[in-house]
């Protein structure tokens, strides 16, 4: 089991994530960082934090340059050694349990290349509730995955044996698209309806960036476009996504101004 964990300026909230990490009741056999050309203390944090784990556990790798999260990923990915990936945000968090049971649950069922699960948002002050006793599974059907937002990638766990790697120009909706592709290329993927991990930031529109907004928009849109381009879609089916696509953006932007208002 290799941890992925991609930086960018976050000196913030890299303790918190390696933190959930260092508390699972399953261990992984190495945690890589990626720093994505920071310009604040995160490298320097990470350096002192790697003294908590096992000599040699956590693993920094350290970019020249903001080259962009997926870049980063997949400098991550091309190192893993372990036979899964699991994926956090360096604001995100984990139950500390989410090892434990999605890699038993990969191993119990070979068929699965991608698994996600739910999750929580919380504020900084608050604390993640107990896990429910009870939980099922939801298999995820490729058309399921383009319509609606499954799962975020901090909950994903994956083969790290893959040939597929994310599309490294993209900079919002990257790993989307992977998904989908693995998808439509015959490999299966499952939701746990169980929230082992933590957001504490809206899944979109926080604190009402609605240019931020309409840039993932745009590359989910452009999703679609690579999609057919690749032979997955037609022309009808790519406008029905898309005219979809962009009703989910006009409820989010709406959303988001609610939320601002709010606060």
């Amino acid at each position: 089991m290799s941890v992925l964990i991609p930086t960018y300026n976050a000196e913030r909230t890299i303790c918190r994530a390696l933190t959930s990490v260092l508390e699972q009741t399953l261990q992984p056999v190495e945690v890589i960082v990626v720093d994505d050309g920071s310009t604040d203390g995160t490298v320097s944090i990470i350096k002192t934090f790697s003294t908590r784990f096992k000599p040699g556990l956590l693993k920094l790798v350290e970019l020249s340059s903001n080259y962009g999260v997926y870049y980063a990923r997949n400098v991550g990915w091309d190192t893993a050694s372990g036979e899964f990936l699991a994926l956090l945000d360096a604001d995100d968090a984990w139950h500390r349990r989410k090892l434990e049971i999605q890699a038993d649950y990969m191993l119990k069922h070979n068929e699965l290349t991608l698994t996600g699960h739910s999750f929580i948002c919380l504020s900084e002050y608050d604390t993640a509730p107990a896990l429910p006793k009870k939980w099922s599974v939801k298999s995820i059907t490729t058309w399921q995955f383009l319509a609606f937002y499954q799962f975020p990638t901090p909950s994903v766990m994956l083969r790290a044996e893959i040939p597929y790697r994310f599309d490294h120009t993209k900079r919002y909706s990257g790993d989307r698209l992977l998904w989908i592709q693995l998808l439509f290329n015959g490999y299966k993927a499952a939701r746990l309806e169980l929230p082992l991990a933590y957001l504490y930031k809206a899944p979109y529109g926080e604190k009402g960036l609605s240019s931020h907004l309409w840039e993932t928009e745009k590359s989910e849109l452009d999703n679609f476009s690579q999609l057919r381009q690749m032979g997955f879609l037609n022309r009808g089916q790519e406008i029905l996504l898309k005219g979809w696509s962009f009703l989910k953006y006009m409820r989010r932007i709406w959303i988001s101004r609610r939320r601002s208002h709010v606060t």
